[in-house]
């Protein structure tokens, strides 16, 4: 079984660990220690739900679905485009020192709700995990979902980690040039995953 489990953990872990929208926004949020808990259980609980989903089979439906691709695609798009607009705008209006715990907080049911937007708008999720993930785990029979629970163990450890972890580096945000860097960091991101994904093909 650990057969299974390893390369589960590996793969997903190898395809989680790459800079994204959804990245930046949980380690945004471990900074604030704002709703962290409920942010990286929402992406984590995504992420385990989509891996079992294509370990069921479920990655034929995408497949069978040609309209639904470009339809994530554009709206993902469109997502992340107005998101990184407004975080080159607060990188850009900051001019003072910036303590990240004096921002106005955001409700918990609006930070849930952009969570879940930058997990379920994003195509490529569907990609890693009801295709290749699902497409990967049949290489191992019986035990595919010893291999999914391995996948969704690395989703689930990088994102409390991830989250919690961020608090480490609170010292160095205490400059404000910090947080505008940031900000402008992941508006560029989003800008060019947007872009990214208008002109996929």
């Amino acid at each position: 079984m650990t057969t299974a489990f390893l390369p589960g953990f590996l793969l997903g872990f190898s395809l989680i660990v790459a800079i994204g929208a959804q990245n930046a926004f949980v380690l945004r949020q471990g900074l604030r220690r704002e709703h962290v808990f409920a942010v990286c259980a929402i992406c984590a609980g995504s992420d385990a739900v989509l891996i079992l989903a294509g370990v069921a089979g479920f990655g034929a439906l995408v497949q069978a679905m040609p309209w639904l691709t470009p339809v994530m695609r554009f709206g993902g798009a469109a997502f992340l485009f107005a998101y990184a607009l407004r975080s080159l705008w607060s990188a850009w209006r900051h001019h003072g020192a910036l303590d990240p715990a004096r921002d106005e907080p955001r409700a918990l049911g609006v930070t849930l709700m952009m969570c879940l937007a930058f997990t379920w708008l994003n195509p490529h999720v569907y990609l890693d995990t009801l295709v290749l993930l699902g497409s990967v785990s049949t290489r191992y029979g019986e035990h595919r979902f010893v291999f999914a629970l391995g996948a969704m163990t690395a989703s689930c450890l990088f994102f409390f980690s991830l989250g919690y972890g961020a608090r480490l580096l609170r010292p160095l945000f205490a400059n404000p040039n910090a947080w505008r860097v940031l900000d402008a960091i992941i508006g560029i991101t989003m800008t060019a995953l947007a872009a990214k994904l208008v002109l996929e093909s």
